[in-house]
């Protein structure tokens, strides 16, 4: 296969290589990271909102929230879903800009 040249079609490259099958759904972990921690109990509310499985890690300092969906996994969901939960949680500091699967 062919992607961008980019951290995301990096990250495809090296998958193809350890032979993920791409055929198969799969879950698909997307993190969202925040330009300041802790966020207040309005910003959580806010994320849970949009992305009620949600889960929050962190401590003191650093920290980020984390969801999954399930679906093919294709360079265009990946960049896609990143840009949109990017876009609805800017207003609270935040960026969705990371992905992982499990793999076998």
């Amino acid at each position: 296969m062919n992607w961008p040249n980019d951290a995301d079609g990096d990250v495809f490259r090296r998958m193809e290589i350890s032979g993920f099958d791409f055929s198969k759904e799969t879950l698909v972990d997307f993190n969202i990271d925040f330009d300041h921690w802790p966020i207040t109990d309005s910003e959580y509310e806010y994320v849970k909102k949009l992305y009620p499985d949600c889960q929050f890690f962190g401590n003191n300092e650093s920290g980020y929230a984390q969801f999954q969906i399930s679906g093919l996994l294709t360079y265009k969901m990946v960049t896609s879903m990143q840009k949109l939960v990017s876009d609805e949680v800017a207003k609270v500091g935040g960026v969705c800009e990371s992905w992982g699967v499990m793999q076998d």
